[in-house]
């Protein structure tokens, strides 16, 4: 079982409500995004569509993969839990 929250489900922030937008800047994206960026001291952008759901999204989906095969494997199920914020950071390094 999966579950995806905005800022997880043990934090502080675990009980704020969130926008897409609210998760991509809370995770720096909009600041180390395009990389490279000559200007240090721009504004944060806004990333094109929705680039950060669809990296969760991603995300989750190799999580499950990887739960699935440990039950194959194993024989035990897992549960994930995703929080946006912390995947979309995973996703800067």
């Amino acid at each position: 079982m999966a579950s995806i929250t905005p800022f997880g489900q043990y934090g502080p922030y675990r009980d704020y409500k969130s926008y897409y937008l609210n998760t991509y800047h809370a995770s720096g994206a909009g600041y180390v995004l395009p990389t490279g960026s000559p200007n240090a001291e721009r504004e944060p952008l806004r990333g094109g569509g929705y680039v950060g759901e669809c990296d969760i999204g991603v995300n989750t989906s190799v999580a499950v993969l990887g739960a699935l095969y440990w039950r194959m494997v194993g024989g035990t199920g897992q549960y994930i839990d995703i929080s946006k914020q912390e995947a979309e950071m995973a996703l800067e390094r």
